[in-house]
């Protein structure tokens, strides 16, 4: 159970980073750079976040 909390709050941390990004781009100018930073960042927290939750599953089969 701890690992599918670290999976889910990674991966909601990565909708967080992606959307808050979005939100503020659409306010005040961020650089491109940054913007595609942390829409990466978000990206490859919500796979790594998949991967926790998952690994949690396959171990508890065998």
């Amino acid at each position: 159970m701890e690992n599918n909390k670290l999976g889910l709050s990674a991966v909601s941390l990565g909708i967080l980073a992606i959307s808050i990004t979005t939100y503020l781009s659409k306010h005040i100018y961020i650089t491109d750079f940054l913007q595609g930073m942390f829409d990466g960042m978000g990206i490859g927290l919500g796979i790594i976040g998949l991967i926790i939750m998952l690994r949690k599953s396959i171990k508890k089969d065998y």
